[in-house]
């Protein structure tokens, strides 16, 4: 599961999904010594991954019901007109968005850092949140429990309701307001970098 559930709402009970084959791959391997434990788990396994199964065709594992998904076929009309294509928005709508364009919007999902943003930890890449120039939106749903719209907001040139949400668009890259942190160095252990170049350079 992860560490910042709340942060994600309440659809991030769908990883649970995950949980049960994981926890009956682990079980199983602390059962490997005897064959009717083995036989145990691995009925178990199966009743569980045949229940996840069931809700998976319910539609029960699916990230339904948000308020982003009714509103984003207006929603990109908005940004097409006005000649975005990169923005932020909190975990769901940052994720449906761009699914949902055929990634024809790249929406990156961040949360609230004081007066700021920080980038999402979550299956993100760092050049997301690099400034690039030209103009980006930042899509607050009230809805879910992600980001609320940061003081700089207020310098929107565009402000549009969708809804309970609100779009906000600049004539600047937002990426200046989110505070990324600086990339982690690597060496191998217990070598210097110098030390690292020298020896490549041997070779």
């Amino acid at each position: 599961m992860t560490p910042n559930a709340a942060d994600l709402g309440p659809k991030s009970s769908n990883y649970l999904l995950a949980l049960a084959p994981a926890a009956g791959a682990g079980v199983a391997l602390l059962a490997r010594s005897s064959e009717v434990r083995q036989l145990v788990v691995g009925v178990a396994v199966a009743v569980v991954a045949a229940l996840n199964i069931a809700g998976i065709a319910d539609g029960r594992a699916e990230g339904t019901g948000l308020v982003v998904q009714q509103y984003e076929r207006p929603l990109r009309q908005l940004l097409e007109q006005e000649g975005v294509t990169r923005g932020y928005a909190g975990y769901w709508g940052a994720q449906n968005l761009s699914w949902q364009s055929g990634m024809h919007l790249l929406v990156a999902p961040v949360s609230n850092c004081g007066d700021e943003l920080c980038p999402n930890n979550i299956f993100t890449i760092r050049s997301w949140y690099q400034e690039r120039g030209g103009p980006t939106f930042l899509l607050i749903d009230p809805t879910v429990n992600a980001i609320h719209a940061p003081p700089f907001a207020e310098r929107a040139r565009t402000t549009r309701r969708f809804g309970p949400m609100t779009l906000y668009i600049f004539d600047f890259d937002i990426a200046r307001h989110i505070r990324l942190r600086p990339p982690e160095k690597t060496t191998l252990p217990g070598h210097s970098t110098s030390h690292l170049f020298a020896t490549l350079r041997a070779v």
